[in-house]
């Protein structure tokens, strides 16, 4: 064993593999590795064998006695692992037939793998669940709901009690094996329990996680990443929270009436049935301040929606703006005979304006940035400060896709003034809160991201706020009659003079283009064919 690990360190695979095949041989002398007296070196050559075997990418020579082990485990157990019983789980025939191999084969094959998957703990009741599944996914032919049960089955079983990080390893799994029209909300619901409970929050510490226990490319790459997204955009813990927000502010203010509803707000549909159910409630006809300020940012891999935008804009900008235009009636309402700028809708924007501008030509990343047109490449410099080199050779980078969707905060407001100011007197503001990195809207970063954030502070680029100081922009901007004073004039050659504010303060640090009237024309033009709806102010 001390030789394989040592030629196998070297990369002395030839080597290794003839120090394999003495291995085999000594144990097949005892009569194989049942016969072998002393339990820590059979397990040590098991781990052995099939660590080797998972580097050379071929079978465990001791497989045989592997499945001998699961056999008498599971049987010690109570559960059979049978002719009988493994065709009611999936149909082995296909699969043996696909393959040329027999249905004991394809048993064989699937459990060992399975088994060194688990870095060798030896609970083989968790090896034969997670090769009924295994064997699921790997010859599509789960019958309706299958995969769901067998998941569902080994999380209720007791086979995992203490072992946190595999439970959260196999409800990933299932998260990305199980159809969502078999039902997964149960599964959703207990991987961010089980996530809770480990203290996950970010994509990074999934990985850290998951690296210790069974690894697939499927969890690694972008079908685990966009289960895992998918869980926090539906994390019910922001529920708790706001039970827990609106149970404080009864205390104080015991007379006041609120109402909490989640929205996904990269989901059209969604905003879409918030907004219908707000517009029903005949008991609130008006509505005199809306802010926007959920986002995500820095979504690491390249995702679109169902409705087919860019996670960035989709979530921080179409999502809001959909919302605000839909609960529009309410607004007009509430401005009746009173002062301009009394009601007021309050995009939550960021410091991006001062270094970005819309991305027309290709609005969901599918082209490198060098090929962009010059005024629509971002700023690689300023790319580089937050950590990402050789951005010119990249098509999507995080944070750029983030800059994007925050300067359409800037330019929806612009518009919506244009709109809406002079009819109604409703007035529209896009407010950079500062940087607050106490708040969970960074959980995607990556540590390179991280690492360059805290260099930045240290020179003194920025300074970081605390959550009270960064609402209270959005608060100025809502709640300041000033502001609505020369709204959409030109000072000192900048358009627009007024419509982002920074340090509780008018700004005059955008960009022309984020600031422009004609670009917020235009991008008031692309939400509206986004989104497959017109209105009439």
């Amino acid at each position: 064993m001390a030789l394989v690990n040592q030629e196998q360190a070297a990369e002395h695979y030839a080597a290794a593999e003839t120090h394999m095949a003495g291995l085999k041989k000594i144990a097949d002398l005892h009569g194989g590795l049942d016969n072998i007296g002393d339990a820590v070196a059979a397990v040590k050559i098991c781990r052995t064998d099939i660590l080797f075997a998972m580097q050379q990418g071929g079978r465990p020579l001791f497989h045989r006695d592997h499945i001998c082990h699961t056999k008498r485990n599971l049987a010690y157990k109570g559960s059979l692992y049978s002719k009988t019983r493994l065709p009611a789980l999936v149909d082995l025939t296909q699969l043996s037939k696909k393959h040329s191999l027999t249905p004991w084969d394809c048993a064989d094959c699937s459990t060992n793998t399975m088994m060194r998957s688990l870095s060798i703990s030896l609970n083989f009741k968790k090896s034969w669940y997670l090769s009924a599944i295994d064997c699921c996914n790997f010859d599509r032919i789960a019958r309706r709901g299958l995969i769901n049960a067998l998941v569902k089955e080994a999380i209720e079983s007791k086979l995992n009690e203490d072992e946190d990080e595999f439970r959260f390893w196999l409800l990933i799994l299932g998260g990305i094996s199980v159809p969502a029209r078999d039902g997964r909300e149960w599964l959703v619901e207990a991987l961010r329990e089980q996530a809770s409970l480990l203290g996950i929050m970010t994509w990074e510490q999934v990985k850290e996680c998951l690296v210790r226990v069974p690894w697939m490319d499927a969890i690694h790459d972008q079908p685990g990443r966009k289960l895992w997204d998918q869980v926090r955009l539906m994390d019910r813990g922001w529920s708790h929270k706001a039970k827990e927000s609106i149970d404080e502010l009864k205390a104080e203010f015991p007379d006041v009436d609120y109402r909490f509803l989640e929205v996904d707000l990269s989901s059209q549909e969604s905003v879409r049935k918030t907004a219908k159910e707000v517009l029903s409630w005949s008991d609130i006809p008006c509505i005199n301040f809306i802010i926007n300020s959920a986002g995500v940012v820095a979504v690491q891999e390249h995702t679109l929606t169902k409705d087919g935008i860019e996670m960035h804009l989709a979530t921080n900008h179409i999502g809001h703006w959909l919302l605000s235009c839909l609960l529009m009636p309410k607004l007009i309402k509430a401005s009746e005979g009173k002062p301009k700028g009394s009601v007021c809708i309050v995009n939550v924007t960021s410091a991006s304006p001062m270094g970005s501008n819309m991305r027309w030509s290709d609005m969901n990343f599918d082209r490198k940035n060098k090929d962009l047109p010059q005024e629509e490449q971002p700023n690689y410099e300023l790319l580089k400060l937050w950590g990402y080199e050789n951005s010119e050779e990249a098509a999507y980078v995080p944070l750029d896709g983030y800059n994007r969707s925050k300067v359409a905060n800037v330019l929806f407001g612009i518009e919506a003034n244009r709109r809406l100011f002079e009819n109604h007197g409703i007035l529209t503001l896009s407010a950079h809160p500062g940087v607050i990195m106490t708040t969970e809207l960074g959980r995607n970063f990556p540590k390179e991201t991280v690492e360059a954030v805290e260099k930045l502070g240290a020179m003194g680029v920025y300074t970081h706020k605390s959550v009270e100081a960064g609402a209270s922009t959005s608060l100025v901007a809502a709640l300041d009659p000033k502001l609505a004073n020369g709204v959409g004039e030109t000072h000192e050659g900048s358009e627009n003079y007024g419509s982002y504010l920074a340090d509780c303060q008018i700004s005059t640090g955008a960009k022309p283009l984020a600031v422009s009237s004609s670009e917020a024309k235009k991008l008031w033009n692309f939400s509206e064919e986004a989104t497959g709806q017109k209105f009439p102010w």
